[in-house]
């Protein structure tokens, strides 16, 4: 019995110990825009106003805005990609240029523009994958930072992190 017994435990301890596949999530973070945002330089602090749901330009020029959302140490960017969000609350219709900049500290840096155009009164956003950055996508984990043009009315609404994140078995 106590042979039977040390074999099942033994069989058990050696069975728990071999690799198994490991299993992920995908977990989208989000941070409002003035939380995460701001004026890319001091010339367009006057025309930026920071609001808790938006970076906003209530000025009457466009004006840049730099975002750096925090993300998790190498966790792997999600096929869902990365993405900001914005609402125009002007009565025309405008359209928005973002680079989406891949990298951190000495890694090298990617840069991916990309624009939306919003209708008076509308909201839209601009989404990028991990193939967007060939050498700093998923592969290499780093940072997901973001530079944009406001229009005059224009709002940084959400800036979006989609990690995979490692849960074990």
């Amino acid at each position: 019995m106590r042979t039977a017994l040390a074999t099942v435990f033994l069989t058990g301890a050696i069975a728990a110990a071999l690799p198994v596949g490991a299993a992920t999530q995908n977990h989208w973070m989000q941070a409002n825009g003035s939380g995460v945002c701001q004026a890319a330089l001091p010339n367009f602090e006057g025309q930026i106003r920071k609001r808790p749901l938006a970076i906003q330009n209530e000025g009457t020029a466009t004006a840049f805005v730099t975002c750096s959302p925090t993300s998790l140490q190498f966790a792997e960017a999600s096929s869902g990609g990365h993405g900001v969000f914005f609402k125009n609350d002007s009565d025309a219709g405008v359209t928005i240029g973002c680079t989406g900049v891949m990298g951190a500290s000495d890694w090298s840096t990617e840069y991916s523009p990309r624009s939306v155009t919003i209708a008076a009164n509308d909201t839209g956003a601009i989404y990028w994958e991990p193939t967007d950055f060939p050498t700093n996508g998923s592969s290499s984990q780093t940072t997901f930072n973001v530079s944009c043009t406001l229009a005059p009315g224009v709002g940084l609404r959400t800036v979006y992190i989609n990690q995979l994140i490692e849960i074990g078995n």
